[in-house]
């Protein structure tokens, strides 16, 4: 977690006054560094390499929340942003505790270090999927209804 911490507080630090061109490719870049810590851990790799994915982490983490979160606010009008949150937010909370909740069993089944892989694999392909989606990788920062 100290990894992590000392990654994201300079990405949040980095992102103030930055306008990608494409904010949801990049972020969509960032955000599978969360699958760095789960790596060296599933190899078996000791704590430095584990120290420095989850720092890498910290970093793609606070990238990809802030500029989520500026192009959620740029381009969802005001009177949807609460219904916005309400459909994204449920299905993080809701639906987030089912990945621990099965990781212990499927760890005793198949080894902690085959369940760590399969989740690093998960959330790798996860963000190859989202930019597979022309909405999100070709979205241009001044295409906003502000502009």
């Amino acid at each position: 977690m100290g990894g992590y911490g000392a990654g994201a507080v300079p990405g949040g630090l980095l992102m103030p006054g930055r306008a990608p061109a494409r904010p949801l490719a990049v972020a969509s870049v960032a955000a599978p560094a969360w699958a760095l810590p789960s790596g060296p851990l599933a190899a078996g790799a000791g704590l430095p390499w584990v120290a420095v994915g989850a720092l890498v982490a910290g970093l793609g983490s606070a990238v990809c929340g802030t500029l989520y979160d500026t192009t959620t606010q740029k381009w969802v009008p005001v009177e949807l942003l609460g219904r916005t949150t309400a459909f994204g937010v449920p299905g993080s909370f809701a639906l987030g505790p089912l990945g621990p909740a099965a990781a212990g069993p499927l760890a005793d089944r198949f080894g902690a270090g085959a369940v760590l892989l399969l989740g690093a694999v998960w959330q790798l392909a996860a963000g190859v999927v989202v930019l597979t989606v022309p909405a999100v990788r070709n979205r241009r920062w001044e295409e906003g209804p502000d502009s």
